[in-house]
């Protein structure tokens, strides 16, 4: 925050795909949840918008909210994870043990990206 506030964080914004960086995201994380026998499931709706923001910001928050998944997660479970489009926005859904975040992300004003989905 204070970066922001001093005006000294500097964002690269781009047009990319969501479920590419979530995909990617996940990849770097799978030891961790093979090692925990920890499936993440994933569903990425089509037509997706592409997203336009910084991408290295998004993975970092992509990152983060996997990795409190995985901490939060008991052993021998699975992780829902669903990138959606509705209305102006589009939702990341996350669910684990009991828990449930549901975020938007972004208005829609951008061209549709590909579908994709993931298994770990």
């Amino acid at each position: 925050v204070t970066r922001i506030e001093q005006k000294k964080l500097r964002l690269k914004p781009e047009y990319f795909d969501l479920g590419t960086i979530a995909t990617e995201c996940l990849d770097e994380l799978s030891h961790f949840a093979t090692n925990r026998k920890i499936r993440f499931d994933c569903t990425f709706s089509e037509g997706l918008p592409k997203f336009f923001g910084d991408k290295m910001r998004m993975q970092q928050v992509f990152t983060n909210l996997f990795s409190n998944a995985l901490k939060y997660s008991p052993d021998n479970s699975s992780v829902e994870v669903k990138l959606s489009n509705k209305r102006k926005y589009s939702n990341l859904s996350m669910r684990w043990a009991v828990q449930t975040v549901t975020a938007p992300i972004f208005r829609n004003s951008w061209a549709a990206g590909p579908a994709s989905a993931c298994r770990l």
